[in-house]
């Protein structure tokens, strides 16, 4: 049967013993389909070679006769051009679900091409956030909004939230590579991050003083692990990050050239220049068996997590909201502070800012020996003062800071 699609038309279809099919006589291959219960359904028709295809369009009733034929000339048009929507849809319909994709994603998308901790991190965003808010969605069905969504629950952690986001970003586009999702179709583009406030925490002289004051009687009274007290000095004599630290073994160490050789950082292989404090940290370290600069208790491993020493040390020392990575700004602020340049500063921390990363890589060891030697007699003057009077450490440290800088 043919004829004009209408409305009226379509309700004056009584449903009969089979399915009845009336043909749109505007548009060749568009049909609406009447069961024996009464349902009332949009079809199209097309052939790819031998194949022939009649997929939904769409439920008359939830969609228009006009907007029925609008989509039917949509999957027609795509057929003369050689694409099969019905094949896609059946495609689709065995993605895998959020859930599924992501321990995928985990084994042969994370474990390959990223650092160990950030696996770990992605694990944890996966586990607390992603799966519990999308697991059960298939991946070419999450959408914008779904992504708002998630983003919106945990607007109160900002940091988390932007994290968050990227692992699930990172997620969408591998699930592209796989044909899982369309090109360009990944969800989190356009969505706004949260802005993030820098944490800027520093050490006054009074409170260089008093973490002094702890380490050395924690250490004497055997407190906390000696392993914790020689990673908190290592910290604050190097400005190394946490995960470098507990990564050191004895032959990454060369006091020749007074140097630390890392074989992988958050930024790949470097050299950690040392002062004459940071060697004289270092050689007061007990050689360990294992190998490791800082030992951990489990046979043959390193330190893995000084949390619990370093909140002992800081409520010693009544340092309120200091966490172990403000040591790390305590080494820059100091470099800082003694009128070092950026590029210097950058270079001795391991930095990545790429307005200036071209100038990282052309200074010479010279002046980052002399500025790394500067920073460290700075914080072990500081470190043995008495608190009776708290005056500048080291007297000309700006003067000497400078010319170390030179030809920078």
């Amino acid at each position: 049967m043919k004829a004009k699609l209408t409305k009226t038309l379509i309700d004056s279809l009584k449903p009969a013993d089979k399915d009845i099919i009336v043909w749109d006589s505007e548009t060749p291959g568009f049909a609406v389909k009447v069961t024996p219960k009464g349902k009332r359904s949009f079809l199209a028709y097309y052939r790819i070679g031998m194949q022939q295809r009649r997929p939904l369009v769409g439920v008359y009733g939830r969609m228009t006769v006009e907007e029925a034929r609008r989509e039917a000339r949509r999957i027609l048009s795509a057929a003369d051009q050689g694409q099969d929507v019905s094949l896609e849809r059946q495609k689709a319909r065995k993605v895998q679900t959020l859930q599924e994709f992501a321990q995928h994603y985990i084994d042969n998308y994370a474990k390959r091409h990223k650092k160990p901790r950030s696996v770990k991190d992605d694990e944890w965003y996966l586990s607390k956030y992603i799966k519990p808010a999308l697991g059960k969605m298939r991946v070419n069905a999450i959408h914008r909004g779904d992504v708002l969504r998630l983003q919106e629950s945990i607007a109160e952690k900002p940091i988390t939230a932007n994290r968050v986001l990227s692992c699930l970003s990172k997620m969408m586009n591998v699930a592209e590579l796989m044909g899982l999702r369309k090109d360009a179709s990944n969800p989190c583009r356009l969505v706004k991050r949260f802005r993030e406030t820098a944490r800027r925490r520093f050490l006054s002289p009074e409170e260089m003083i008093r973490l002094a004051r702890a380490l050395k009687d924690h250490e004497e009274k055997r407190l906390v692990p000696q392993a914790s007290i020689d990673f908190f000095r290592v910290a604050l004599f190097t400005g190394m990050r946490s995960g470098e630290i507990r990564g050191l073994r004895w032959e990454d160490y060369d006091p020749a050239n007074k140097t630390l050789h890392l074989r992988d950082s958050k930024t790949g292989p470097k050299d950690v220049v040392l002062s004459e404090a940071a060697i004289e940290v270092l050689d007061r370290i007990e050689r360990h068996p294992s190998g490791w600069v800082i030992p951990g208790r489990k046979r043959g491993e390193p330190l893995t997590n000084p949390a619990k020493p370093w909140k002992t040390i800081c409520d010693a020392a009544k340092l309120a909201d200091f966490n172990i990575h403000d040591m790390r700004h305590v080494y820059g602020g100091t470099a800082a502070g003694l009128g070092l340049g950026l590029p210097i500063i950058g270079a001795l921390m391991g930095h990545t800012v790429p307005q200036t990363t071209a100038r990282y890589a052309n200074l010479q060891n010279d002046p980052l020996h002399a500025a790394a030697e500067l920073i460290g007699k700075t914080i072990k003057a500081m470190m043995e003062m008495d608190g009776a009077e708290i005056v500048d450490a080291t007297p000309g440290a700006r003067e000497e800071a400078k010319e170390a800088g030179k030809g920078a």
